[in-house]
Order: C-alpha cells, then sequence, then structure tokens
C-alpha cells in the first residue's frame, strides 16, 4: 500500500502524524518531508503513530532515526507509537524499543 501521511495539530503545541502504508526507499522523500514539516509545525513535541504501516525497511526506519535526532536539535520531544505486536518486536530487534520515546 502507498504511504499515506495525515498531519493534525494537538493541544499545547504537539503534532501528530499517522502513517500508513509502506515506509522504504520508494517514500523516503516524502517521509521526510513529512517530519521536517511536523518539526516546522510543533512547539514542543510530535507523536508519530506506525500503527497504520504495513512495511518498513532501513529507509523508513533511518527517516524516523533522523526526524527523531533532528526533533530534539529543535529542542522537541518525539515519541513514537508502536501497538502492532510485530512493528514492537522487529524495534526492539533493531535495540530501537528501549532507544527511541514510545
Amino acid at each position: 500500500m502507498p504511504l499515506q501521511v495525515s498531519s493534525r495539530n494537538l493541544e499545547g503545541g504537539i503534532v501528530f502524524l499517522e502513517l500508513k502504508g509502506s515506509m522504504d526507499a520508494a517514500v523516503q522523500n516524502e517521509l521526510i518531508d513529512a517530519f521536517n514539516n511536523a518539526i516546522r509545525q510543533a512547539e514542543k513535541g510530535i507523536i508519530v503513530s506506525l500503527d497504520g504501516v504495513d512495511f518498513i525497511d532501513s529507509s523508513g526506519i533511518g527517516a524516523l532515526m533522523r526526524a527523531w535526532g533532528e526533533a530534539e536539535n529543535n529542542g522537541l520531544k518525539f515519541a513514537v507509537v508502536l501497538r502492532q505486536p510485530r512493528m514492537r518486536k522487529l524495534f526492539d530487534t533493531l535495540g530501537l524499543l528501549d532507544t527511541l520515546p514510545n
């Protein structure tokens, strides 16, 4: 499924990004644009939901990690919603579950 990105501003200066579909090399630029827009709009933090993501490769994970770093460099909090067991297992296997705020 192609990537779908929806963004909404929550109370308190938080931007909520909901991602659905595939996060791979084919959509890396779209992902980076979505993350950069969220960073520009957010006043306090960003929450990224991966609940609708059905596939993620190293490009998608790389874009997510770069966004986390950029958010922190801009003084923003960053958190990822990982409710799918297979996504949690993937992030755990990569050693990111304990590193990436979720």
